[in-house]
């Protein structure tokens, strides 16, 4: 995990969706401190506009047991900027199987997004 945290973004959620831990290389990435990162959901670090849609729900509810592993999607900066990643998602269970924790190993791959610039 050292050298994961020393190389990696690292972001961890609550199975709320609830930002728990960011560490240095992702509070950079999102332009924001940890304890504004604590502030902060899924939906809103991926610019949901409808958290409590059904559509979102069931996508974070997938998320969360473990069903979807990676991703590439869009997250947003402190400014709103767009910043194109892939995500890999690892549920971590306690000992009757509930997720407790979903870690996310996001990279940025804006800088080879097919996305023009803006």
């Amino acid at each position: 995990m050292a050298a994961r945290d020393l190389s990696q973004c690292l972001l961890w959620f609550n199975p709320e969706g609830l930002v728990v831990d960011a560490n240095p290389n992702a509070q950079a990435l999102f332009q924001r401190d940890l304890r504004a990162m604590q502030a902060l959901n899924h939906a809103t670090l991926v610019g949901e506009d409808h958290p409590e849609s059904r559509h979102y729900q069931a996508h974070w509810g997938r998320i969360r047991d473990g069903l979807i592993r990676n991703e590439e999607r869009s997250f947003r900066d402190a400014q709103g900027n767009e910043i194109w990643t892939s995500v890999s998602y690892a549920a971590i269970r306690n000992g009757s199987g509930r997720t407790r924790r979903i870690l996310a190993i996001v990279i940025d791959l804006s800088p080879w997004s097919w996305r023009p610039k803006d």
